[in-house]
């Protein structure tokens, strides 16, 4: 009797632990790629952060060094408007990481027009704070078509049409 109970229990783990592995490597298989696809996600969304940030800290940085000073002088003219957004866009090109832009060009296609719409977002942004909370409207300035710069020389965008904002 004891000879049948530990004959069928070993035909029964036998066969059991084989099933019983399976199940275990594909848990753990699906939660690595769980964890990469986590990771991942969370590289994409610092690599967008910091473009985001250096969109933000340009359109600032124009603001107070360039568009300010006009302003007060009276002299902040569409031109001068279309210079403010070229400078900005220039910064932000200038403090945005390699990477960064690369990963734009993957992921939105064109770093060029997602730059345009950033700067115009972030604007709008800068420009409707201080009326809501003062108002006032100290930043403001007219997206353009930007210069070329290096990365469009390989020509795998195209610049967006002029796009004048409104003063709001």
């Amino acid at each position: 009797m004891k000879d049948v109970i530990m004959t069928v229990l070993q035909a029964v783990l036998i066969a059991a632990i084989p099933v019983i592995v399976g199940f275990i490597c594909r848990y753990l298989w699906a939660k690595k790629e769980a964890l990469e696809t986590d990771e991942a996600f969370g590289e994409f969304s610092f690599i967008l952060a910091q473009a985001m940030e250096a969109v933000t800290t340009a359109v600032q940085y124009v603001c107070q060094t360039y568009v300010d000073g006009l302003k007060q002088s009276g002299k902040f003219t569409v031109e001068n408007q279309k210079k403010a957004f070229q400078m900005a866009y220039d910064k932000a090109c200038l403090i945005m990481t390699q990477e960064a832009k690369d990963f734009i060009k993957e992921v939105y296609g064109s770093l060029s027009a997602w730059l345009t719409a950033q700067i115009e977002a972030q604007v709008r942004e800068q420009k409707i704070s201080p009326i809501i909370e003062s108002g006032t409207n100290p930043c403001g300035f007219l997206a353009g078509e930007p210069a070329e710069t290096e990365d469009d020389a390989e020509g795998d965008h195209e610049h967006p049409p002029d796009d004048p904002w409104d003063e709001v």
